[in-house]
C-alpha cells in the first residue's frame, strides 16, 4: 500500500543527527535513509508478534480465570500487571495521537519509539491510487465499522423484547 502511495518509512533519528551535522543538504524533506535491518525487523517482530502473543496471553488469562485468584497469587499479580500495562498502553496511544494530530509525524506509538517516520519516496511523483478510488474506500470502511458496530445492538434481547 505504501507503494501505490508513494510513501516509505524513513530512520528519524538517523537524518535529524545528519542535517545536524550538515551532511545532508535538505532540498524537498524526503532525504534521508530507510529503516536499519535492525528496525525493520524490530518492526515486524512488535507489530505482529507482539500483538499475537499478547493475544494469547489474555486468552490463557481467562480461561484459566487469572482475576478469580486472591491476594498474593502470582496468578492475581500477573492479572493486575497486565491491566496496568493495558491501561498504560492506552493513555499513552491516546497521548501519541493528540500529538500526532498537532505535529503530524508519529502515527504510532512503534513508529514514536523506532524513530520510524512516513515520507514521501519521491516528491515529483503523483500517486499511483487516484483520490476518487481512495475516498471509496474510505467510505466504505467507515460504513463497514458503523455496522460491525450497530448490529450487536440490533440483535440485543432487549429490543426483541420491545417489538
Amino acid at each position: 500500500g505504501q507503494d501505490l502511495m508513494n510513501l516509505r518509512l524513513r530512520d528519524e533519528r538517523a537524518w535529524r543527527a545528519a542535517t545536524a551535522r550538515g551532511d545532508v543538504a535538505v532540498k524537498t524533506g524526503v532525504e534521508g535513509e530507510g529503516l536499519s535491518v535492525a528496525t525493520r525487523l524490530a518492526y515486524g517482530v512488535v507489530r505482529c508478534a507482539g500483538r499475537y502473543a499478547w493475544g494469547k496471553w489474555q486468552e490463557k488469562m481467562l480461561r484459566e480465570r487469572f482475576d478469580e485468584d486472591e491476594g498474593d497469587s502470582w496468578k492475581y499479580r500477573a492479572w493486575r500487571l497486565s491491566q496496568t500495562a493495558e491501561n498504560a498502553h492506552a493513555v499513552a496511544s491516546f497521548v501519541n495521537f493528540c500529538v500526532f494530530l498537532r505535529h503530524g509525524s508519529y502515527p504510532t506509538l512503534l513508529d514514536r519509539a523506532l524513530g520510524a517516520r512516513l515520507v514521501y519516496q519521491r516528491p515529483s511523483m503523483a500517486r499511483v491510487v487516484d483520490f476518487e478510488y481512495l475516498n471509496q474506500q474510505l467510505a466504505w470502511r467507515e460504513l463497514s465499522e458503523l455496522v460491525l458496530f450497530t448490529l450487536p445492538y440490533l440483535y440485543s434481547t432487549r429490543l426483541r423484547s420491545l417489538f
